[in-house]
């Protein structure tokens, strides 16, 4: 998956943002499935298979639709950095953070100390207009900088500030529209 990925950055570097989708999708068939209702971000028809699932899930498994057991699906399993650049993309490319929220809810799932991954998490749900999910995620993760001991003054707390501020805004323009 990793020279799909690179291929991804650099067609996103070159402001071919379809081209660099597409080859993040396809990246991700090598290790990524999806949960029933989450639908990939390749939109073609052509790419459903009988089922409705997309292609992307359909010939891969990862940790959170099954198909293999554990020791298959550990072997395939890209490095934690490698599906946080994925996250990263997804959100940077598609229309839709449904896809990014799974990455990063199974990356959690297997490590929850690491405040950047609750942070890219929060603003995925602050992307897709989950402003409930974002705030419980904030409160998390400042819970979790308190926990680990990370000086006040480090720049993630910084990262949480920001992501507070985008959904008390949000809160506020949605009342402001209603």
């Amino acid at each position: 998956p990793e020279p799909g990925q690179a291929m991804c950055s650099l067609r996103y570097e070159q402001g071919r943002p379809e081209e660099a989708l597409a080859q993040l999708t396809d990246s991700m068939k090598k290790w990524f499935r999806p949960a029933k209702g989450v639908q990939d971000d390749d939109d073609d028809d052509e790419d459903k298979d009988e089922g409705g699932t997309g292609e992307m899930g359909a010939d891969c498994a990862g940790p959170s639709g099954g198909g293999g057991d554990a020791a298959d699906e550990a072997a395939i399993q890209p490095s934690y950095e490698f599906r946080f650049e994925c996250a990263k993309l997804l959100l940077e490319l598609s229309d839709t953070t449904e896809v990014a929220i799974q990455v990063l809810e199974d990356m959690v799932e297997e490590d929850d100390s690491n405040p950047h991954t609750w942070h890219l998490l929060g603003m995925a749900y602050y992307g897709g207009g989950l402003l409930d999910e974002a705030t419980e995620i904030h409160e998390q993760g400042l819970k979790l900088l308190k926990k680990l001991g990370v000086p006040e003054d480090d720049e993630v707390y910084d990262d949480f500030d920001d992501l507070k501020g985008a959904i008390e805004h949000a809160r506020t323009e949605g009342m402001e529209a209603a």
